[in-house]
């Protein structure tokens, strides 16, 4: 995709949206020649073509790093370690990676007798770092109906932090 438009000398001026759609149609369109898994990183300048909020800028840099063709879960944890290998490699000692596997919030909203309400309750729940704990948990209650109980286990779960040996060690 392309943001295209008239500059204020009515010149024609096109900018790439992303990396992400490109690759999309590129690994649609050869899939069966390219062989899987398949990965790639790409890096460069893209643009927004919609008004920007806060925070957002007009243009700005993408780095993907994709693997296609899998659902292998050393492919996620490949990602993570070219994550922090390239944030190591360029300097920062001080950074977190965070993961998120969709598979451990299911089972327990499962346990809970919540999965059908796991649309709302994840929206809220991605609200974890802007809100915080206690106003997540109230949002799930009256967005979701689910008790506070409900709502207190299901932030707990995503509240967790800790190395394997940390968090395996307080079960």
């Amino acid at each position: 995709l392309i943001y295209r438009f008239k500059d204020h000398g009515d010149r024609d001026v096109a900018l790439r949206f992303d990396l992400t759609i490109p690759f999309a149609r590129f690994s649609a369109q050869y899939i069966s020649q390219l062989g899987t898994p398949f990965k790639r990183y790409a890096m460069g300048p893209v643009w927004r073509g919609e008004n920007t909020g806060q925070g957002r800028y007009r243009e700005f840099w993408q780095c993907d790093f994709d693997t296609i063709g899998t659902t292998s879960n050393a492919s996620d944890v490949e990602t993570a370690l070219v994550i922090n290998d390239l944030f190591a490699s360029i300097g920062f000692d001080a950074f977190e990676v965070r993961l998120n596997n969709r598979m451990v919030l299911n089972g327990l909203l499962e346990t809970l007798g919540l999965a059908e309400k796991s649309v709302p309750l994840l929206r809220s729940l991605d609200k974890l770092l802007k809100i915080g704990p206690e106003k997540v948990a109230a949002e799930m209650v009256a967005e979701a109906g689910v008790t506070d109980d409900q709502a207190r286990r299901v932030v707990a779960l995503a509240d967790v932090k800790g190395s394997n040996e940390e968090i395996l060690s307080r079960v």
